[in-house]
Formats: structure tokens, sequence, C-alpha cells
């Protein structure tokens, strides 16, 4: 399996013409790599509200470390499973960074030192409680929100709405027409 590298990119031009809806998809990429919860994603959010949709991600697959295993080797989504991924949800920016290295960026963020120092200290979201990432998680709500001011910018237009979901919930009823709101 081909590991997902650290990877970026920018496409405004490839927004739906229109959107009036920005949703942010910020957390660990292993959940979406199921085609289900990448189908329930598309028939329940995708589909219906038709968003410049932004992916600040991990392609790490963390989870909480049992009593009887411990292991400090993260699993990761494979270059497919990105590649798949984006081809369903066509996001018009995506950041693939590792929790490590968006906490060694960190540094440069007052507001966030303390809480990136000590989660980079415990290795297991002691800030945020056992097994978090929360830290990375803010982070990258925060790089989100940004990207979404920048493509505001570049648009000359504000979104009406903005959402922001992680790749692990399950979508179960379809959100309704836009029109409707």
């Amino acid at each position: 399996m081909h590991r997902a590298h650290t990877q970026s990119f920018w496409h405004p031009q490839d927004m739906p013409p229109g959107a009036r809806v920005a949703l942010c998809i910020t957390g660990q990429l292993r959940s979406l790599a199921y085609t289900w919860v990448q189908d329930a994603l598309r028939s329940a959010v995708l589909e219906p509200l038709v968003p410049a949709s932004f992916m600040q991600v991990s392609g790490e697959q963390k989870g909480p470390i049992t009593s009887d295993v411990e292991s400090d080797r993260a699993e990761y989504t494979s270059l497919a499973e990105v590649r798949r991924i984006v081809s369903t949800i066509r996001p018009v920016g995506l950041a693939l960074r590792d929790d490590a290295e968006i906490l060694a960026e960190s540094a440069q963020s007052p507001a966030f030192e303390t809480l990136a120092r000590t989660e980079a200290r415990s290795g297991r979201g002691a800030s945020c409680g056992p097994y978090s990432s929360c830290a990375p998680l803010l982070l990258r709500f925060a790089a989100c929100a940004r990207d979404i001011k920048k493509l505001e910018r570049w648009r000359r237009a504000a979104f009406s709405w903005v959402m922001q979901t992680r790749p692990d919930l399950l979508w179960s009823c379809r959100f309704p027409d836009l029109a409707l709101w």
C-alpha cells in the first residue's frame, strides 16, 4: 500500500457555480476511505447542498490505545483511497497533513502554543481527553476558516452558510433543498 504523503491543492475554479454553502471537512480520513461512508455523505450532504468543499485532513489512522496493545506506529490512508475520496467530494481545497506536522507549525501561533505543546508531549491528547487529536483538529478548523475566507475574497461574495463536519460522521438523512431554507 502506498502511503498518502503530505499534499495540498487549491482549485477555486472547481467551485460549483453559485455555491451558497461552504463545507469544511476536518479530521482523519480513516472512515471516509469506506465507499459506503462516501456514498452517504454524497447523497445526504453534497447532492442537496452543492457546497464548495474544503478538506483539512490527516491520512493517519489513529484510534484509542487499548490496555493490552500499545503502538507508536500509526497506519495511513492509502494514496488510492485519498484519490477516491477526492473524486467523490471534489473539494476546492485540500490539505493532507499529519498531526505532528500541524503541531510543529503551530509553534508560530501563540493562541495554540500551550495546547500544542501539551498535545505533543503527551502524544495522547491529554489537553482534550484521552486519545484525542484535539489540538490538530482545532488547528484544522482554523485553517479551514482561512480557506473559506480566501475563497470568499476570490469570488467577491460571502457564503450564506458554513458547515463543518468530520470524515467519520455517518449521515442517515438527506438535507432539504436549499430553496426551503
